[in-house]
Parts: C-alpha cells; sequence; structure tokens
C-alpha cells in the first residue's frame, strides 16, 4: 500500500505538495505515522461499522511538514451516517 493514485494538493505554482488518501477500515490504525499506508476494506455491508482514514504524505523535499489545511468530504447520507470525527494523537 503506497499513495499511488491519490489526490495530489497543488499551489499556485501547481507544484504537488500533499498527497492524500481515504482508507476505509474495519477498525481504527493504531498509529498516527506509518512509511506504508494501513491495509483498507474494499467493501462494507448494510449496518456496518467503517471508518475512514485521512493519510496525508508531504512531497515537499525541503522542509516536510503539514502544519495545517482543512478537508471537505462529500458521501451520500443516505447511504452512511457519520458518528463522529476524531484526531489522531499527532494532532493533539
Amino acid at each position: 500500500s503506497d499513495y499511488s493514485g491519490t489526490q495530489s494538493v497543488q499551489t499556485d505554482t501547481v507544484t504537488p505538495v500533499l498527497n492524500a488518501r481515504v482508507v476505509f477500515r474495519d477498525s481504527l490504525t493504531d498509529v498516527d505515522s506509518s512509511a506504508a499506508l494501513p491495509t483498507g476494506v474494499d467493501s462494507v455491508r448494510a449496518g456496518r461499522t467503517v471508518y475512514a482514514e485521512i493519510w496525508l504524505k508531504d512531497v515537499e523535499d525541503a522542509d516536510p511538514a503539514i502544519v495545517g489545511g482543512y478537508l471537505n468530504m462529500l458521501y451520500d447520507n443516505a447511504a452512511l451516517t457519520v458518528q463522529e470525527v476524531t484526531y489522531g494523537n499527532v494532532f493533539n
């Protein structure tokens, strides 16, 4: 699992600075930082709990860091119900 096929976030200079990936899982990942993406699930049965984890990777060579930002996720609320939004320990 890597960041291939991810959406690049771009700045005014059209240079990608972040790669982002949403990974759907049956349980929360127990780490906030990893060289490889955690394994996700391909499908979820109705009525089951699924966790949508957003993983980011800084692709800048000079002084890599993620210091802020925001994310809008669109979903069909007839198919999904958001129960809670939490942040990993890296953001606390």
